[in-house]
């Protein structure tokens, strides 16, 4: 880091040029589809026959499998092969940081990066490195703190963001200072997460560093003097690094789609706006404040910024920084957007949910495939057999879904049982279960408009072109302020000054950064 005595931070950057821009040979995994294409396909052809023919073989355990005259051997494909990969690069756009082209489980596993894997272990547990996301290293460098600064880190767990800041605020630029006059309050609403936090700044052991557990919409603001006298704000530089749904991490955690849902954005669409408002009013006037989420959703981006300028009223302005970054790839802020939510009048009931999410639970997807198996082996006769219990698992869910409607009817307000105080599905997690069945995804024809809606709609989602068009009992969740702003508001905007990182641009995940300068007192008492 920037803190390092020059000797040192020199030596450390020795050591990993070592790896950087020179190809050397690892064994990587493959993935589904390179396992499925890596031979020709007169093997591939023949390995079917081969399969559909032998009677439960395990190829797991065997070397070779048989075709069905016996007298031809395919080999098992291979789960691994050889690459020649720059195991890591310099980032342009960030100071002193290096871009690791293998996974944490690559350099783990292969014997020809063990050197590195090594040197990595060290480095991180003496606190001379600190490993992240790429992407998640803009923030602190947008910000541009400065030594002696005050700076504000209000969701800060892990650490990995707070870490960075404090390489800088932590500098004694002076011989005759005994200790930094700057400072990096780390905050976490979570007590776990902030116990995690000081395990992490413990590795680093700098005085300049202090730990908060508070809810970042109600962080005080602390001012000298009589209460509500003086100016407003008290850091010099403030990271609101929001609570997201996370869609930007997809790529390295592509599980996630499995609970993902539009109702979790729209719910934490006014928690992210609770959170920068306040950041907004504890920025010094003349300093500055990040806005920063690992997601690709407007309405936790854009949507977000927009109403901080409509509450600020000029207080705050965008500010751009993607022509101060060379060598960052990055897209302008989306100026209108569609909104979108699932649609509950098409789902099932909640009894059709929860029988739903039975049989797809693991021990009832085990059993499903132990039958497959036993009917496979015993023919056509177990299969009739099959067939006729299938009819009378659906002769009992129309049964059970019957008696269901009629005990709506009869109570006249079970639907409402499942939503809560704010008018929507009590949980985003819920909602996911709402959702349609899963199926595989074939690109539309087109990738206009209308197809793309055409796309959502049957997806189960509902779009709405403007708040008037939202149902009443939605009005709670899906807020007016998820909605783009008009031409004339956002001309004056300038949305375009956000930052967006796409994943394909540069080999990272997706994030979104937006800079404020606060120009005046967020208070209108104040400006005036």
């Amino acid at each position: 880091g920037t803190d390092l005595p020059d000797a040192l931070r020199d030596k450390l950057e020795g050591d990993l040029d070592e790896f950087t821009g020179k190809e050397i040979e690892i064994e990587i995994d493959l993935d589904d589809e390179e396992r499925r294409g890596w031979h020709d396909p007169e093997a591939a052809s023949a390995a079917a026959a081969a399969t559909s023919a032998s009677a439960a073989a395990s190829a797991e355990s065997k070397a070779e499998t048989t075709d069905e005259k016996g007298d031809e051997s395919v080999p098992i494909k291979p789960k691994t092969r050889i690459k020649k990969v720059a195991p890591a690069s310099k980032i342009e756009y960030i100071p002193h940081g290096y871009q690791l082209s293998v996974d944490r489980r690559t350099v783990k596993r292969n014997a020809g990066l063990a050197g590195l894997h090594d040197w990595l272990k060290v480095q991180t547990a003496a606190g001379f490195l600190t490993r992240q996301e790429t992407v998640s290293m803009i923030p602190p460098i947008v910000l541009a703190a400065e030594p002696g600064h005050a700076v504000l880190d209000m969701c800060a767990a892990p650490g990995s963001k707070t870490s960075q800041l404090l390489e800088v605020v932590s500098q004694m630029p002076r011989e005759d200072m005994l200790e930094p006059e700057g400072y990096v309050v780390a905050n976490d609403s979570d007590p776990k997460r902030a116990y995690m936090l000081v395990h992490q700044l413990r590795r680093i052991n700098s005085p300049s560093a202090f730990v908060t557990s508070i809810e970042a919409q109600i962080f005080p603001n602390l001012v000298k003097g009589e209460a509500g006298v003086g100016e407003e704000g008290m850091f010099d530089r403030v990271l609101c690094d929001v609570p997201c749904s996370g869609d930007g991490t997809t790529r390295k955690n592509p599980g996630m789609w499995k609970t993902w849902s539009q109702l979790g954005a729209l719910a934490l669409h006014p928690l992210q706006l609770r959170i920068a408002l306040n950041g907004c009013r504890l920025t010094k006037v003349g300093g500055y404040m990040c806005y920063s989420t690992c997601s690709m959703n407007p309405v936790e981006n854009e949507a977000v910024v927009a109403e901080i300028l409509r509450e600020a009223d000029g207080a705050v302005e965008l500010v751009e920084k993607r022509c101060d970054m060379p060598g960052l790839k990055a897209r302008p802020g989306w100026t209108n957007w569609k909104v979108l939510r699932e649609d509950r009048s098409s789902s099932q009931s909640r009894k059709q949910r929860e029988n739903q999410k039975k049989k797809n639970n693991e021990k009832m997807q085990q059993r499903k495939k132990e039958w497959e198996e036993k009917n496979r082996e015993k023919g056509e006769e177990d299969v009739s057999v099959t067939t006729a219990q299938d009819e009378v698992e659906e002769t009992l869910a129309e049964t059970s879904e019957n008696i269901d409607v009629a005990m709506a009817d009869e109570t006249g307000a079970k639907e409402a049982s499942s939503i809560d105080g704010h008018g929507a599905p009590d949980s985003a997690a819920s909602s996911a279960t709402n959702r349609p069945a899963s199926r595989a995804f074939k690109p539309p024809e087109s990738w206009d408009d209308e197809a793309l809606v055409d796309l959502a709609k049957s997806c189960g989602l509902v779009l709405h072109d403007n708040f008037e068009s939202v149902p009443e009992e939605w009005r709670k969740r899906v807020r007016q302020t998820v909605f783009p702003p008009s031409p004339e508001e956002a001309a004056t905007m300038n949305l375009d000054k956000c930052i967006r990182c796409l994943p394909q641009d540069m080999d990272t995940g997706g994030f979104f950064v937006a800079l404020f300068k606060k120009v005046a007192p967020m208070r209108a008492r104040l400006r005036k």
